[in-house]
């Protein structure tokens, strides 16, 4: 593909226009105004039958100024928006007309395809990416970690960055579990400028069409919200009854030499993938963890959220209070501006610190997430989230219960540091403070229901406030749930005497059940 580059003294014409401006508008070199104005300049694209405004990335901006080489329309783009003549300045001069009559051809296909409003951050993981799927030409490319993390919205910004090198992009979400025939008569019909529309009866020759496709055109496949398609209530990866032909799929694209890619978000690794990848190159793994303290506070002043005021400290305590998740810091920053008028100080000081803290899209993040842990991974996050610090195998080991969770232990540990939920330390296993918070007030919620119907089950197998435990982590404990369980059972039950008297009750019943006890 023909790229542009300028002479030494182009370069220095592109260094002071952009000065000009950024003096003029008192802009950053990476404000979005430098796109929004030269996708004004751009040709149209092909989304099914309609045009649609194409876009530009920070990326190609970013190669632009430092003169690594863009393709010609974003070349002249960029020229037209800092007022330059792009002849008098380009310093390689080339038959441009077939790469600007294949970007004005590319063929998108983004039914129910969400847009980014925002997107801070992840330039590492764009250039890695691009990498992927521009040099090293990887067929395969899955982008993993917890909800909320930004799988989405980075796959967004990097189809945007990509799609011009490719024949054909579609994207597809996998959130309502549609059925692989479904994916694949859309792909290939889409592919065939709809000429086909009478498919192998086969999977199997529907995959080898697909992969035809594949072969004979560049071919981007996003496939969003893998997840769905795994089994809940599981081991991690598994997929779900009638959806183990999406592994077929994956295995063959991944196995096969063409020249396109597929594309897929998950919060888990399908099953098989790590088998596949040591037997092929051209699988690329991306594990995103949370934006840094300068991009998660772009979320809170760079956005509609508002003014915000806090100390240095503030700020990093609330960003790495939720592990720079940017859904929950978008949810977070809305409420502090809404109901403490931005001031991080009083968030921090009478929610944050005393552990009250309770946001509905947060919550709800996390538990789509636990309800597809099985038993024995609820078993193990319970304990990680009790004990307030990191914990090893043994000492879980000697907290647990069940024999089946003891006997199924590391691989249990292992399933959910795949799903992004736990993370390791010197000193073992642990969970980020915002999914403590969510499973201690799921274990309150709970535990508060079972001493209120008598039916004792979570109640007989966690100990709360542990005394073996370090004196301020007993503290803890005994201030963020057996406090806050106290209260409310005391509210809920109409008193502390009625409290008593169920307490006593359950005392009774457990007597009489288990007379060895």
């Amino acid at each position: 593909m023909t790229t542009l580059k300028v002479s030494s003294e182009g370069l220095n014409k592109i260094k002071e226009a952009i000065e000009k401006i950024k003096t003029e508008k008192a802009l950053t070199l990476d404000n979005e105004y430098w796109l929004d104005e030269a996708s004004k300049f751009l040709p149209m694209v092909k989304n099914g039958k309609k045009e649609v405004p194409d876009t530009v990335s920070i990326g190609t901006w970013n190669r632009f100024r430092r003169n690594t080489g863009v393709s010609p329309k974003y070349f002249q783009a960029f020229c037209q928006v800092l007022g330059l003549n792009w002849e008098e300045i380009v310093d390689n001069i080339q038959p441009v007309s077939s790469d600007l009559k294949k970007a004005s051809t590319v063929s998108l296909d983004l039914k129910n395809a969400p847009t980014a409003s925002h997107f801070f951050g992840r330039t590492q993981e764009l250039e890695e990416l691009n990498k992927s799927i521009l040099q090293e030409k990887c067929n395969l490319i899955l982008l993993l970690g917890r909800g909320g993390i930004g799988k989405t919205s980075l796959s967004i910004k990097l189809r945007k960055e990509v799609q011009n090198n490719f024949d054909y992009t579609i994207w597809r979400s996998l959130e309502a579990s549609p059925k692989i025939e479904n994916i694949l008569e859309d792909s290939i019909k889409f592919f065939s400028n709809q000429q086909e529309t009478i498919l192998p009866e086969t999977l199997d020759e529907k995959i080898t069409r697909l992969i035809n496709y594949f072969v004979s055109s560049r071919c981007l496949l996003i496939l969003d919200n893998a997840e769905s398609i795994l089994e809940s209530g599981n081991k991690t990866g598994k997929y779900r009854e009638g959806y183990q032909d999406y592994g077929n799929l994956l295995k063959r694209i991944a196995e096969s030499s063409h020249q396109s890619c597929l594309l897929i978000t998950s919060r888990e690794k399908p099953q098989a993938i790590d088998l596949i990848a040591k037997k092929t190159k051209t699988i690329k793994i991306l594990e995103l963890d949370g934006l840094n303290l300068e991009n998660s506070q772009k979320i809170f002043t760079e956005t509609e959220h508002g003014e915000f005021s806090g100390s240095e400290h503030e700020w990093k305590l609330v960003i790495e209070h939720y592990a720079g998740n940017p859904s929950a810091l978008e949810v977070v920053a809305a409420s502090i501006q809404e109901v403490l008028g931005g001031n991080l100080s009083k968030f921090v000081e009478d929610y944050l610190k005393l552990g009250q803290l309770k946001f509905e899209e947060i919550n709800d993040l996390y538990q789509r997430q636990f309800n597809r842990l099985c038993t024995s991974e609820q078993e193990i996050i319970y304990w990680l989230a009790i004990n307030y610090e990191p914990a090893s195998d043994t000492e879980l080991k000697e907290d647990i219960i069940s024999w089946q969770t003891k006997q199924e232990l590391l691989q249990s540990l292992s399933s959910l540091k795949r799903r992004s939920l736990i993370k390791t330390t010197e000193l073992g296993y642990t969970v980020i403070p915002v999914i403590r918070e969510y499973i201690i007030a799921r274990l309150i919620d709970e535990i508060c229901e079972e001493i209120k119907t008598a039916q004792i089950q979570l109640f007989n197998n966690y100990c709360l406030s542990k005394a073996t435990a370090k004196d301020y982590i007993r503290e803890t404990q005994i201030r963020l749930i057996i406090q806050p369980l106290l209260e409310r059972l005391i509210q809920e039950l109409g008193g502390k005497i009625n409290l008593e008297n169920q307490l006593q009750q359950i005392i009774s019943n457990f007597q009489q059940n288990s007379p060895q006890a």
